[in-house]
């Protein structure tokens, strides 16, 4: 007997936010549902420049130049609905970050970063801890 899927989701960003959009499984093999489609629910408002989702689904980490890299926890709806005022950067320093990548299991976080002249020798493409935001290389 298999573990039950987790439902599908999806970021999706536009000018003024970013949404949480859980999806419903529609496949033959799944049992009838009359719950509709979860959707919309905003993660973040503000201008942000990029968004991922951890790869099993509990976290999301948003971008907004002005203030850095913020991680939306998904593992209940009332801490994700929290975060969508927050100005408190998950990742310190981290204003500058171009793009981010999670490892395979969600443990780790890859950022990269544009050279900078007052860079102090940290380097532009860093790993961080997924799960309390510590700078580890």
């Amino acid at each position: 007997m298999s573990s039950p899927q987790r439902p599908i989701q999806l970021l999706f960003r536009s000018k003024e936010c970013v949404e949480l959009y859980t999806l419903a499984d529609t496949s033959s093999s799944a049992a009838p549902s009359s719950k509709p489609s979860q959707g919309g629910q905003i993660l973040y408002a503000g201008k942000t420049t990029f968004h991922l989702l951890s790869p099993n689904g509990s976290a999301a980490f948003i971008h907004d130049a002005s203030v850095g890299l913020i991680k939306c926890d998904l593992s209940s709806p009332s801490t994700a609905a929290a975060t969508a005022t927050t100005t408190t950067p998950f990742l310190q320093n981290s204003k500058a970050i171009q793009l981010a990548k999670c490892s395979p299991r969600g443990s780790y976080l890859l950022t990269w970063e544009r050279p900078s002249k007052d860079d102090n020798n940290n380097g532009n493409l860093k790993v961080w801890s997924a799960a309390n935001g510590a700078l580890l290389q």
